[in-house]
C-alpha cells in the first residue's frame, strides 16, 4: 500500500515539473503563463468569487480561459475598465460555450467560474494600473456603509451614556467599549475603503474619559424640552441592535476571503457588547 503511495506520488511530481518546464520553454500545457500562473496561484484565495475548501487546480483553467480568449483579441487595448467589461459581455456567451465545451468534467458550473474568467480577461486586456483589485457588487457596498454609518451612530450613543456619568460595573464596561469600537471602525474602512471609492473616509475619534460638553449641553437640551423620552442606555441597546442588523444582511459569499472573516469576528465583537450592555443597563434601571 505505502509503495503504491510514493510511487503515485512521485509520478505526480514528475508531471508537475514537466509542466513548470513546459512553460519556462514556452509550452503553455497548463494554458498560462509562468508568471500568470504563479499571480492567480498566489491571489485566488482573496478573489469574491473563492469558495472556501476549493482548490487553486479548480480555478486554474477559468484563469487560463479567460487568458487565452483575450489574447486572440485583435481589437485595440480598452481604454477603461468599463469599456473592457463591456469587451468581456460581448464575448461572454462564445465562452460560456468554450467552458462547457472543453470542462464538462468540471466541479464548477459557467456561472461558478465565470468572474475566474472574467479576471482574468480583463487581467490580460488592461494596463495594470487600470485592472481592478476586487470587484464588490454595489448592493454589497451600500450595505457596508451602511454598517459604517450606524457604527458611528453607535459612538454617538457611547458618547450620550458616558455623558451621564453612569457608576459602577456599568461605567466600566461602557468606557471599555468606547475604547474598542473606533478600533472596530477604522478596521471596517480599512478592510473596505481599498475594494471600493465609494466608500469615502472619514476620521473616527473617541475622546474616552472626557466630560463630552457638546454632548452633555444636547442631552440637557433635549431633556428639558421634553423631547428626549429614551434614556441614553435604552438608545445605545437600540443602536448596538441595529448594527448588529445590519452585519447579517451582508452576504460575505460575496466577499473576498479577509474581508468576510472581519465581517464574522466583529459580529461576535458586537454581540457581546450588546449582551454586556443588556444585562448591566438592566440592573443600573
Amino acid at each position: 500500500m505505502f509503495s503504491s503511495f510514493f510511487r503515485r506520488s512521485a509520478l505526480a511530481v514528475t508531471q508537475l515539473a514537466k509542466e513548470r518546464t513546459s512553460q519556462k520553454t514556452g509550452t503553455q500545457s497548463i494554458g498560462l503563463p509562468l508568471a500568470e500562473d504563479l499571480f492567480w496561484h498566489e491571489h485566488y484565495l482573496s478573489e469574491p468569487y473563492f469558495v472556501a475548501g476549493r482548490g487553486y487546480d479548480q480555478y486554474q483553467p477559468a484563469y487560463a480561459l479567460g487568458w487565452q480568449a483575450a489574447q486572440s483579441q485583435s481589437a485595440p487595448v480598452p481604454l477603461s475598465p468599463e469599456a473592457c467589461r463591456q469587451e468581456f459581455a460581448a464575448h461572454e456567451s462564445e465562452l460560456c460555450e468554450r467552458w462547457s465545451r472543453e470542462h464538462a468534467s468540471s466541479f464548477l458550473t459557467w456561472p461558478q467560474a465565470r468572474l475566474a474568467v472574467k479576471a482574468a480577461w480583463e487581467r490580460a486586456r488592461l494596463p495594470r494600473t487600470m485592472v481592478p483589485a476586487v470587484r464588490l457588487e454595489p448592493e454589497t457596498v451600500e450595505r457596508i456603509q451602511r454598517v459604517i454609518s450606524t457604527g458611528r451612530r453607535v459612538q454617538r450613543s457611547y458618547e450620550a451614556c458616558l455623558g451621564e456619568e453612569p457608576e459602577g460595573m456599568l461605567r466600566s464596561v461602557l468606557l471599555r467599549f468606547a475604547r474598542e469600537h473606533p478600533v472596530l471602525l477604522r478596521e471596517l474602512e480599512q478592510t473596505f475603503l481599498p475594494l471600493s471609492p465609494r466608500l469615502a473616509r472619514k476620521n473616527v475619534r473617541l475622546r474616552v474619559g472626557a466630560r463630552y460638553k457638546q454632548v452633555e449641553k444636547m442631552v440637557s437640551e433635549w431633556r428639558d424640552s421634553g423631547l428626549m423620552v429614551q434614556e441614553p442606555i435604552e438608545g445605545l441597546i437600540d443602536e448596538l441592535q441595529a448594527w448588529l442588523d445590519s452585519y447579517g444582511r451582508i452576504d460575505t459569499g460575496s466577499l473576498p476571503l479577509p474581508a468576510a472573516q472581519v465581517i464574522k469576528r466583529q459580529m461576535l465583537v458586537i454581540r457581546g457588547h450588546l449582551d454586556a450592555v443588556l444585562l448591566l443597563g438592566r440592573d443600573a434601571a
